[in-house]
């Protein structure tokens, strides 16, 4: 019912739907991606579906419905603690090079089965986000390695007015050659601000943590690296 109601309302620029711990499944998530893309309107998109039943198909609708709203300014999805894999995590990902204006995004997959493929979509999508001004993904608890952190980080390195970037690859298979890539990526980024990477409970060494710090330390900038 949400779904069809948002079809109605042409000139709305901000939604925003909490489904977390509910019991909604793959038709509520395709009702709302089915709505979205009639809202061409929309500046800022946050959906919630945490802890909830959506699987892939639930995921691949909401990255098709999001490839038609070219105003899209800042965008937050939560799909951790469900079944997608790499096949939603790519739609969501081809549906990033269609949002130009995107200035803000928020992309959690903590604990799915979101692997290298999932997370290599997101980074080319990532390239495209030219106005991108703050990024903050979580792949904590997933089947990415360092082809995955490589891709996300190659993403990155050509975005000038990054400002905010907070990765999360805990508990994940990144290796050091994967977390000195993304810091070797995003080191010459000139309006940076605020770095936080996690690799905790990781196979990333103290070694490759102390070397990345280091290499993003500069004036002006926050810098976590755990």
């Amino acid at each position: 019912a949400i779904g069809n109601g948002l079809q109605t309302l042409k000139q709305l620029q901000k939604v925003d739907l909490n489904f977390r711990y509910t019991k909604v499944y793959d038709a509520g998530a395709v009702a709302i991606g089915n709505g979205l893309q009639a809202l061409k309107q929309l500046q800022e998109v946050t959906l919630y579906f945490s802890y909830t039943k959506v699987t892939d198909d639930g995921a691949v609708a909401i990255g098709n419905g999001l490839q038609a709203l070219k105003q899209l300014q800042e965008v937050t999805l939560y799909f951790s603690y469900t079944k997608v894999t790499d096949d939603g995590a790519v739609a969501i990902g081809n549906s990033l090079q269609h949002l130009k204006q995107l200035q803000t995004i928020h992309l959690d997959f903590c604990n799915t089965k979101v692997g290298d493929s999932g997370a290599v979509a997101v980074g080319n999508g990532l390239q495209h986000l030219k106005q991108l001004q703050a990024v903050d993904l979580h792949f904590r608890d997933t089947q990415v390695g360092d082809s995955g952190a490589v891709a996300i980080g190659a993403g990155l390195q050509n975005l000038t007015q990054l400002q905010n970037v907070e990765l999360d690859f805990a508990e994940t298979k990144v290796t050091d050659a994967g977390a000195v890539a993304v810091g070797n990526s995003i080191q010459a980024l000139q309006q940076l601000q605020k770095v936080h990477l996690d690799f905790e409970n990781s196979a990333v060494t103290d070694d490759a943590k102390n070397s990345i710090r280091a290499a993003l330390r500069k004036p002006g900038v926050e810098v976590t690296v755990q």
